[in-house]
């Protein structure tokens, strides 16, 4: 019992990651490109991962984890850089450069942990149902 409460901190732990990187999306993309649009794309992981706090609603980290793979994959983040790259933006380049930069950190951690989510969660539901 006690490594199923070891699990469930650590999903519960994965969980605030994917809310913070979220809302962070959402705080980038709204001030890059000055469309609140574009906030869908973060409420999209923000909402899931949220919902998947609670123990009993832990099927949505399969969700989350998708989330994370299909909007992170290597062409999709090719996409988002090229278009992030190809704005019009009054700021300096570098601000620029260094915002595209997190961005793209994001990603790849995103994209990590989506993985290491997924399996987790596999693991969680495989070791509760013994």
């Amino acid at each position: 019992m006690n490594e199923l409460n070891l699990k469930l901190k650590t999903l519960i732990k994965l969980d605030l990651f994917f809310i913070i990187a979220g809302l962070f999306e959402v705080l980038c993309f709204v001030i890059l490109t000055h469309n609140l649009y574009i906030m869908i794309i973060g409420l999209i992981t923000v909402i899931p991962a949220y919902l998947a706090m609670k123990e009993s609603n832990l099927k949505w980290n399969y969700f989350v984890g998708i989330i994370a793979l299909v909007k992170y994959n290597p062409i999709g983040l090719a996409l988002i850089l090229f278009l992030l790259g190809d704005l019009n933006m009054n700021f300096a380049e570098s601000i620029m450069y260094l915002s595209i930069g997190l961005i793209l950190l994001l990603a790849i951690s995103s994209f990590i942990l989506g993985i290491i989510l997924i399996v987790k969660t596999a693991k969680y539901f495989r070791l509760q149902n013994k």
